[in-house]
């Protein structure tokens, strides 16, 4: 599991050996301890994900004539999922949580480093601090929650300050990494987060809010462009008429209308927007938007097959109380809102992986109780 998690953020032939090696050792676990793992004890929101990917592989193929590369995709996602969730059964899952917040507080000491000019930047003036800041946000957002989950758990005073520096340097890396939606996106979870668990006092809630504005201050402070993105929040007419949120809306308003034509089933690919920002000329190639992208390219049967899987997730988490993740949940729904994290395999396979470590947890509890 730490390989197909490492193997997520590597190069492209990096990523592949680490995945085949994955599978491998995947095949040689079942192979182990099939008779100990329960084919009944596989999520039911599981059987949404493959009626899901099932549209989606009789949609690509009515729309592209690559069949090939369809199947390949389904089959891959169906294996690799059922795997993880047999897996899950019996693996140590404080160990695969430690895992997740370890990985991220390494990217966010790395990130730190760079904000710090200890290390070299590439791009600062396109890219924030790393190459590619939506994924390590996105591995930035798990960790933050699974740090929150092993706060939770503990109840060894000294685990507990570790995991809560983890959580401040993943919280300081969330915000140097410099993406508005995914300030927007962590802020808000967060404080539903301390509401509905009740575990925060007045004191603590005030001390992490200081932290939190002395943060902002150090990113503002050792970032032009930080500074800048938080000028937007003075004035409501820079955030409304950004540029970004006006091509963003525009390429929504152009596939809208092209849906007209075809509601039901929708088409094989968004239609592109060149959007002019600045200087330069950026093609934008997907709808931006996790909930309009599926509308756009399956129709409104795709769009009511995924949105029925996606709600199950939600409400899987809200009936098992699960305040952590449930809030990463909501992080993770504000921030597709403005984002397509959905089409991000890196983002999309944590996401999954989440969901499924939850339910086996509670799956675990369960059975110790009886």
């Amino acid at each position: 599991m730490s390989l197909y998690l490492l193997a997520l953020f590597c190069s492209p032939t990096l990523k592949a050996v680490f995945l085949a090696v994955f599978i491998i050792a995947t095949i040689y676990f079942y192979s182990c301890n099939y008779k100990t793992l329960e084919i009944k004890s596989i999520p039911w929101f599981f059987k949404l994900f493959f009626l899901n990917e099932l549209l989606r592989l009789l949609l690509g193929i009515f729309h592209n004539a690559n069949y090939i590369l369809h199947f390949k995709n389904f089959f891959l996602a169906i294996i690799t999922w059922l795997a993880i969730s047999l897996i899950l059964q019996n693996a140590d899952k404080q160990k695969l949580a430690q895992t997740v917040s370890l990985s991220g507080f390494l990217v966010s000491v790395y990130i730190l480093l760079q904000c710090l000019s200890i290390l070299p930047v590439k791009n600062p003036g396109i890219y924030g601090f790393l190459q590619q800041p939506f994924t390590n946000s996105g591995l930035l957002l798990a960790a933050l929650y699974f740090t929150l989950y092993l706060l939770d758990q503990e109840s060894r005073k000294t685990y507990k300050n570790i995991y809560l520096v983890i959580f401040l340097c993943n919280l300081s890396a969330i915000f140097v990494l410099g993406q508005v939606t995914v300030w927007a996106a962590t802020l808000v979870s967060l404080f539903i987060y301390a509401f509905l668990s009740k575990k925060l006092s007045l004191k603590n809630f005030l001390l992490l809010v200081l932290v939190f504005v002395s943060i902002i201050s150090l990113a503002s402070f050792s970032s032009p462009r930080i500074m800048r993105k938080l000028s937007w929040f003075t004035d409501i007419k820079k955030l409304t008429s950004n540029r970004s949120i006006e091509c963003r809306m525009a390429i929504w308003q152009i596939n809208l209308d092209k849906l007209k034509t075809s509601p039901i089933l929708g088409f094989d690919k968004v239609q592109p927007y060149l959007c002019e920002m600045k200087d330069e000329v950026s093609k934008l190639s997907h709808a931006h938007n996790i909930y309009l992208q599926k509308l756009f390219e399956g129709g409104l049967i795709k769009f009511f097959v995924w949105m029925l899987f996606y709600c199950s997730l939600g409400l899987m988490l809200y009936s098992k109380k699960s305040y952590s993740f449930l809030c990463y949940f909501l992080a993770i729904s504000l921030e597709g809102l403005l984002e397509n994290w959905w089409g991000d395999s890196e983002v999309l396979s944590l996401f999954l992986f989440t969901m499924l470590f939850v339910y086996h947890v509670e799956l675990t509890n369960a059975r110790k109780t009886k």
